[in-house]
């Protein structure tokens, strides 16, 4: 069965992979929701083969390439390593297998072997039977295979889900496809590969004294609305008759603050300072804080000899979704560090 293996492969490897919801969704009509999220209407994968899954961001902007959200429990968070989803439309079923058969290194016994899954009068050529690859069911369903996760084929379990011998199946748009108990995708792994296309953008902080700090004078951290604020992403599935999607949006929480040595004073005691209610984290500094203790900061006890100190802020997103139910773990992201010169004024006194 290496080449079915193979057809599975080119599924999830040289396309956008196929995503649909719950069986009573699969056939769900334009324009439907899911867990009240609208979801847009399907359209005609524009691919050879395979149909499309889409990611888009926010602002509806194409997302291109796996997310920069490192997740706190990454096993919780991760969509599994593979997965059954419908894959194949009847004629791009058949542009596959005409591939594959086409081949010199399937044995005649396979070809002639495989031929007899795709057409309904057995003793008939596939390629004259008018019912071959369920053709004449055009539109009412789709050839499920296994579908490896993109983002994990690192791993080998990936692959387990093309190793069932009886791969691809068809199935007719609102039956429940007859692959093994759990694996067929479901808003939950949807939910999972949108919070994994998650884009945090670079994030710069703001302090005061904004070029260089004193020691024993706290230096003020913040984060404006503007520099910090929720990003989403959308897992949407393209296929005619099925419209499925799924989105993930991360929201930022707090900001723990590395001042690049132990020889510092950060504020709050925890570390960690809280977002307010209006989105900002920390306080912007305003004339006359200088000797303040500031909400979100830190204080450096000793002059920065050997060079700046790396201040590092790492932001908690928590990550939300429009699965009822369907808790991830928090996401962490540093912002871009920053160089912090710290000077020592001496002082003379006469006595």
């Amino acid at each position: 069965m290496q080449k079915l293996k193979k057809l599975g492969l080119v599924a999830g490897l040289g396309l956008a992979l196929p995503l649909a919801g719950p069986a009573q969704s699969w056939a769900s009509p334009t324009g439907s929701t899911l867990n009240g999220q609208a979801t847009p209407s399907a359209t005609e994968s524009g691919n050879d083969v395979g149909i499309q899954i889409r990611y888009t961001d926010q602002d509806g902007g194409a997302i291109t390439s796996p997310g920069n959200v490192k997740s706190t429990d990454s096993a919780a968070a991760a969509a599994p390593p593979c997965w059954y989803a419908p894959t194949y439309t009847p004629a791009q079923m058949k542009a596959s297998m005409d591939q594959v058969w086409s081949e010199d290194s399937p044995s005649e016994d396979w070809k002639a072997k495989s031929r007899m899954k795709y057409q309904t009068k057995p003793g008939e050529a596939g390629e004259k039977d008018p019912k071959a690859f369920h053709m004449d069911e055009t539109g009412k369903g789709y050839w499920w295979t296994g579908v490896p996760n993109p983002d994990d084929l690192a791993d080998p379990a990936s692959l387990n889900c093309t190793d069932d011998p009886n791969t691809p199946y068809w199935v007719r748009n609102g039956d429940t496809p007859p692959v093994p108990a759990g694996r067929a995708i479901n808003p939950t792994i949807l939910a999972k590969l949108a919070a994994a296309h998650l884009h945090i953008p670079d994030t710069k902080v703001s302090m005061n004294p904004a070029t260089k700090s004193t020691v024993n004078l706290p230096t003020w951290v913040w984060f404006a609305k503007d520099s910090i604020h929720p990003v989403s992403a959308t897992a949407t599935l393209d296929a005619p008759g099925i419209t499925m999607a799924a989105t993930a949006t991360a929201t930022p929480t707090k900001v723990v603050i590395d001042p690049g040595t132990d020889q510092a004073t950060v504020y709050p005691d925890s570390g960690g300072c809280p977002a307010n209610p209006d989105g900002t984290i920390g306080t912007a500094y305003q004339p006359g804080d200088a000797k303040k203790t500031p909400p979100c900061g830190v204080t450096y006890l000793h002059a920065s000899t050997s060079g700046p100190y790396s201040l590092r802020a790492s932001i908690t997103w928590k990550i939300t979704t429009t699965v009822a139910g369907l808790d991830l773990p928090d996401g962490t992201f540093a912002a871009n560090p920053a160089s912090v010169p710290v000077q020592e004024i001496q002082t003379v006194t006469s006595g």
